[in-house]
């Protein structure tokens, strides 16, 4: 609208002035030699408009003669970007539905096309990759090292082939350039922790943490249990190294972020009780137990008076017992206190719920031990100890990542290197070695049953003439995958209903814990 109104307003102008030139006469006259032309102002600056109106186009003419070359020229070259960008698209597109030979193909028609694009080099990383030329793969992401605009891509690159040959020093090293560059990319902070961690590199780890939380590719409830990981991991270190005051130091950080770390908490009861202060070390052990029932936190309770008599240790304990009362642990922790203690009726109740539906390893020796302290029925007691041989195993540290079991906790899997994976769980189907028996007196096991020297000395000794095996003998004909084990009410088809004591036990005050 705006330009039509200007075009009327130079027009309008322009017949404004021709007329008033018109009206104004007069002549103009031009001589040249003997001849003299003469005509009115009008025809003269018509005339003039006309003349200019050839110099211009006569000069736009002469412009479009002397650019054509470089026109064609122009023209040519966008041709050969349309068509290179055209062929670049394919190869991604090949790429990325698996077609190797037409990314190869696209790629060399991309490259002649575009010559060094950047594109180019990662199309044809990507599908020397399919092709499984890893030196060629190598070659192209080093090559993008050199230009600003893909050198991050590269980095990225390179720290993919690190990963994937399981060279882990070269794999830090490429993320840590590429923290140089972009410190705030999720995969770049992420990689450093992972790396770093696997490394038992603490420091630096916590480092990689700490661009995490300022990332924000994790939560803060994340953060805080990560660090409470990390501090415990560094405690163990320096435990290790001989460095008390440091370990408790740090594992007393690390339950402050998470009171129910039960590797911190041990580290810090164990050294607390060495500097004296037992209070402090027992209330550190009940707030863990509240939340994480393990043996190991028993096993340090009980360390904290070692001189006091078994009933007292055991009135002890059943307090721990009372901070989580269902759980497992809180059952087989109050089961054998009553053993040392002689209450074997309480053990057996205690016990009950653990029954069902199949009892595992350390339930099975229990009851072994109950069987034995109560009645002196070998014959029960030799059951129970054979069911344990195939029963379920019992909670052990067990990676939530590949399902590996661990000896001991670390804060990283020895198996998959995954960080804080490693939890205080039953291995489910896993099934205890075949011809390997629980031994009833072996140390290990005694001090996942929660056995001391006083609660062995006051088992009774079995009656003289049912003598006590110290193994059970496995038949070499059995299958190769067994039946799972009968639970402990029904011990099998030639056990007496009627005569079986725990068959009569259906209504114990602990039962549905």
């Amino acid at each position: 609208m705006i330009r039509t109104l200007i075009f009327f307003g130079i027009a309008l102008a322009v017949a404004v002035g021709a007329v008033l030139v018109a009206e104004q006469g007069g002549q103009v006259v031009i001589v040249l030699g003997r001849t003299e032309i003469t005509m009115t102002v009008g025809i003269a600056l018509a005339l003039v408009a006309l003349s200019l109106g050839f110099v211009v186009l006569v000069m736009r003419l002469a412009s479009l003669v002397l650019r054509a070359p470089g026109g064609a020229f122009r023209w040519g070259r966008r041709q050969r970007q349309r068509r290179g960008e055209r062929a670049l698209a394919r190869g991604l597109v090949a790429v990325a539905a698996g077609d190797a030979r037409g990314g190869l193909q696209y790629t060399q028609t991309a490259r002649k096309l575009l010559a060094d694009a950047p594109l180019t080099r990662l199309l044809a990383a990507q599908a020397a990759q399919l092709e499984g030329d890893e030196v060629a793969v190598t070659a192209h992401y080093t090559a993008m090292l050199d230009n600003p605009e893909t050198a991050f891509l590269g980095q990225r690159g390179l720290f993919m082939q690190a990963v994937r040959r399981g060279d882990n020093a070269a794999a830090l090293d490429y993320a840590q350039r590429a923290a140089q560059e972009r410190p705030k990319t999720p995969w770049v902070v992420n990689a450093l922790f992972d790396l770093q961690s696997a490394r038992a590199d603490w420091a630096g780890a916590a480092r990689a943490l700490e661009a995490q939380t300022k990332a924000k590719v994790i939560t803060p409830a994340v953060a805080a249990r990560r660090r409470a990981v990390l501090l415990a991991g560094e405690a163990l270190d320096l435990e290790d190294k001989g460095e008390g005051a440091e370990a408790l130091a740090k594992a007393m950080a690390a339950l402050q972020l998470a009171p129910g770390l039960v590797p911190a908490a041990v580290i810090a009861a164990r050294h607390l009780i060495a500097e004296g202060r037992g209070w402090k070390a027992a209330g550190i052990l009940e707030q863990a137990w509240a939340q994480n029932p393990h043996p190991d936190l028993a096993a340090a309770y009980a360390d904290l008076k070692p001189e006091e008599s078994r009933e007292a240790r055991a009135r002890r304990l059943l307090g721990l017992v009372e901070l989580n009362p269902s759980h497992p642990e809180s059952r087989l922790l109050a089961a054998a206190q009553a053993v040392a203690t002689g209450d074997f009726g309480t053990a057996r109740e205690a016990l009950e719920p653990l029954l069902s539906p199949v009892p595992t390893a350390r339930t099975c020796v229990m009851m072994a031990d109950v069987e034995q302290g109560e009645a002196g029925d070998a014959a029960r007691v030799r059951e129970w100890l054979a069911r344990s041989v195939r029963a379920p195993r019992d909670a052990a540290w067990v990676c939530e990542a590949c399902g590996a079991p661990s000896a001991a906790w670390r804060p990283v899997c020895p198996s998959c290197e995954a960080f804080d994976t490693l939890a205080w769980r039953s291995a489910g189907e896993a099934t205890l070695a075949l011809g390997a028996p629980l031994d009833p007196d072996d140390a290990a096991l005694a001090r996942v049953l929660y056995r001391g020297p006083e609660s062995e000395a006051a088992r009774p000794p079995l009656q003289a003439t049912a003598p006590m095996p110290r193994t059970v003998e496995v038949p070499r004909d059995l299958p190769a995958v067994y039946e799972p084990p009968r639970p402990p009410d029904d011990p099998g088809p030639d056990a007496d209903d009627t005569s079986d004591p725990i068959a009569r036990r259906t209504a114990s005050p602990l039962r549905g814990y």
